[in-house]
């Protein structure tokens, strides 16, 4: 099926946004490394890297719009039709990521608040994979699953840490920064966000980039 209407791609703007998406995904990634680099020897330049990445994630969301609607419309003529409601799963999850990174410039949130949402779209994007099958390769659903799969343990942190640590990081707007306690449940939850952003933060672009490839070079009529 991937090689069929190269001539004649019928998800041009889809397929390109997706890809588009998936550049400033790695684009994002970079930030994040460059945070992590310089935070400790100079905290300036790892609050500037920080800002990037949360710039570049909210430009990444935003090309995955066109994404959502272009695997509703690729999904009519095939047996597991994706409905209008889980569309709208898909954009509502994509404008919140978007909206509490946009409300952390001002510090009206805080810095964790996005990653609810963002495990909302995985957790949506588990769904979608799951049903895609004469869409997409099965490599590249299982990987969407366990790109999705990643992205919901990343969802959970932030929940997880306002139950068992601390719910200040989740009030609007979030109290001054502070130490929080080194406890067990503290240690347990940072190493679900870690093997979260392995699973999903890290490879989300890539998906995106193999998707928006895909949609370049289907035909929905064969």
């Amino acid at each position: 099926m991937a090689s069929q209407n190269l001539s004649s791609p019928r998800y041009t703007s889809e397929g390109w946004s997706s890809i588009v998406s998936g550049v400033f995904g790695l684009l994002a990634i970079g930030g994040l490394i460059g945070y992590l680099l310089v935070r400790s020897p100079t905290p300036e330049t790892g609050v500037l890297m920080n800002r990037l990445h949360d710039a570049a994630v909210i430009v990444q969301f935003l090309f995955l719009l066109p994404l959502v609607f272009g695997i509703r419309k690729i999904s009519k003529n095939q047996p597991l039709f994706i409905s209008q409601t889980t569309v709208l799963t898909g954009v509502t999850a994509i404008c919140l990521v978007v909206i509490s990174l946009i409300f952390l410039f001002p510090k009206v949130v805080s810095d964790i608040l996005y990653m609810i949402p963002q495990g909302i779209f995985g957790a949506w994007l588990v769904f979608i994979n799951l049903r895609l099958k004469a869409v997409f390769s099965g490599s590249l659903r299982w990987f969407g699953i366990i790109v999705g799969t990643g992205l919901v343990l990343v969802g959970l942190f932030p929940l997880g840490f306002a139950i068992f640590i601390d719910p200040d990081p989740l009030r609007i707007p979030p109290p001054a920064a502070k130490e929080f306690p080194k406890t067990t449940a503290n240690n347990i939850l940072h190493i679900i966000l870690s093997v979260g952003s392995i699973l999903g933060v890290l490879t989300l672009p890539v998906w995106s980039i193999l998707s928006g490839r895909r949609f370049l070079t289907y035909n929905k009529d064969g």
